[in-house]
């Protein structure tokens, strides 16, 4: 038994009780963010499924080839977005957390066991989204896809959960990052300078598109970007666990 601090007081540590959190967990991504993100990625699907008839591509199995990259990414990224969308900051903004640590529960145990949670709820939603996608275009599910959805929603949501445990707008944040990461990396990625050393600080997250797209079409394909974005957001994982450890979470 250890013990951390809740706004100033220390409290026991213990394992058992955060089993009766999970399933309240899982149940609370589901309702208030798992829905979200599926319906977001049908009407996303049903956008590239409109764009590939409305330029002519009429075959079921080529349509199916244009949009599952795009649609990877999208359950990916927007998965990721509302899955880490105030998993810290929320509770410290409304003051959740007098009601969950009103009982000996370690505040680090209890955020890592619901970041796991959330990642197991979006790769739960990603399973039906493939479902819907096998039947309003074609079944493509190659072995690898999944293992590297699971890493890639890990990598991209410890680099969340670390924003949120800092910030209050973490979303805004996350998306800022991804997008700094995408431009920066095409434009300076070679760059010897200080800028150069910059981009290359940031996740490679603009070489996953070839990923998916090779994923997709069965063809060899290095996994060194998935690994850095993996090991990368882990990294960010466990520094936003030293964080809600750490900090007040009275604080805003």
């Amino acid at each position: 038994m250890s013990t951390a601090v809740v706004s100033g007081e220390p409290r026991i540590l213990s394992r058992g009780r955060l089993r009766d959190y999970a399933w309240w967990q899982l149940r609370d991504y589901l309702i208030n963010k798992g829905i979200a993100t599926a319906l977001i990625s049908g009407l996303l699907l049903f956008v590239v499924w409109s764009g590939a008839r409305g330029q002519g591509v009429v075959d079921v199995g080529t349509v199916a080839m244009v949009a599952f990259p795009q649609f990877i990414s999208n359950i990916v990224l927007f998965g990721v977005l509302f899955a880490t969308n105030g998993i810290v900051s929320e509770d410290r903004k409304f003051g959740y957390y007098r009601f969950y640590f009103s009982k000996p529960v370690g505040v680090a145990r209890f955020y890592g066991q619901k970041f796991a949670v959330h990642v197991l709820g979006l790769l739960l939603i990603a399973l039906l989204m493939l479902g819907v996608h096998a039947l309003v275009l074609t079944p493509l599910v190659p072995p690898p896809l999944l293992p590297i959805m699971a890493m890639l929603i890990v990598g991209l949501g410890g680099i969340g959960f670390m924003l949120s445990a800092i910030f209050t707008l973490d979303w805004i944040s996350l998306l800022a990052i991804y997008a700094a990461s995408q431009v920066g990396w095409l434009l300076w990625g070679d760059d010897a300078g200080i800028r150069g050393m910059l981009v290359r600080a940031l996740p490679p997250v603009h070489r996953l598109g070839d990923v998916y797209a090779a994923v997709a079409r069965g063809e060899p394909f290095s996994m060194a970007p998935v690994w850095w974005v993996f090991l990368y957001g882990l990294a960010c994982f466990f520094l936003g666990l030293v964080v809600v450890s750490r900090r007040k979470l009275a604080t805003s």
